[in-house]
C-alpha cells in the first residue's frame, strides 16, 4: 500500500492520523510514517483500510442519493460470526436470500454495482477467509448436492479431531494407521449420504 493511498484512504474516513491511530490501537508516529512512505504498511492493515475506505465512500454516495437503509441487513451485520462452519454457512446464505428479495437492498445493489469498483475483499482471518472459498464453490453445486458437502465436511472434521487425539497411541503402534484412516474415509462417506438424502427431500418438499 502506497503512501498516497494511506492518506486518501484517512481522508475517506475523515479522520486525523491521530484519529487513525486510535482507530487501529497504533501510535501516531506509525500512521506519520506510513503517509511519508519510510515504514511498510502491514498487509492485515492494508486490507482493513482499503475496505472501510472504500465502504466509507459508498456510504456517503448512498447517503447523498437517499437510499432507504436495510434494518434487516443492519442487524444482520451486528451478529457475532458462528463458530462452526455448518452455522457460518447458513449465516451467510440467509444474507445472501434477503438481498434478493429485498427492495431496499436490491436499489442500493444497482446503484453500487453501477457507480462503483468492485469492494476490495473484506479483511477477515485465514481461517474464515478459506471458508468464505469453500462456501462459494460449494454455492456453485446443485442446491439438493450442498447438504451433501456440508455434511462430508463436518463428519469428517470431527473423524479428524479423534485421530489428534489417539496420535500419541498411533505413533508406538504405526501398523494400526490404517484403522482410523478407514474411519475418517467411512465417515466421510456417511456424512456425505445423510446430506445427499436430505438435499433431495428438501427439494422435493419445496417443489410440492
Amino acid at each position: 500500500m502506497k503512501a498516497e493511498e494511506v492518506i486518501a484512504a484517512r481522508k475517506a474516513l475523515g479522520l486525523t492520523p491521530d484519529a487513525l491511530a486510535a482507530t487501529l490501537g497504533l501510535t501516531p508516529n506509525v500512521i506519520v510514517a506510513w503517509e511519508k512512505g519510510t515504514l511498510g504498511v502491514p498487509k492485515s492493515f492494508a486490507e482493513q483500510l482499503r475496505y472501510e475506505a472504500a465502504a466509507a465512500e459508498i456510504k456517503t454516495a448512498i447517503a447523498g442519493k437517499g437510499f432507504e437503509e436495510c434494518a434487516w441487513d443492519k442487524a444482520w451485520q451486528n451478529e457475532p460470526l458462528p463458530g462452526d462452519l455448518q452455522a457460518q454457512s447458513e449465516h451467510i446464505e440467509r444474507r445472501a436470500r434477503h438481498a434478493d428479495t429485498c427492495p431496499v437492498c436490491l436499489a442500493r445493489g444497482r446503484y453500487v454495482a453501477e457507480k462503483f469498483r468492485k469492494m476490495p475483499p473484506r479483511p477477515m482471518p485465514t481461517s474464515t477467509r478459506i471458508l468464505g472459498a469453500v462456501a462459494a464453490r460449494i454455492d456453485n453445486l446443485p442446491r439438493w448436492a450442498q447438504p451433501g458437502v456440508w455434511m462430508a465436511l463436518g463428519f469428517g472434521a470431527y473423524s479428524v479431531f479423534r485421530i489428534i487425539i489417539f496420535l500419541p497411541r498411533l505413533a508406538r503402534q504405526p501398523q494400526y494407521w490404517w484403522v482410523p484412516l478407514a474411519g475418517l474415509g467411512m465417515s466421510v462417506t456417511i456424512g456425505g449420504a445423510i446430506g445427499l438424502i436430505y438435499g433431495g427431500f428438501r427439494e422435493l418438499r419445496n417443489k410440492r
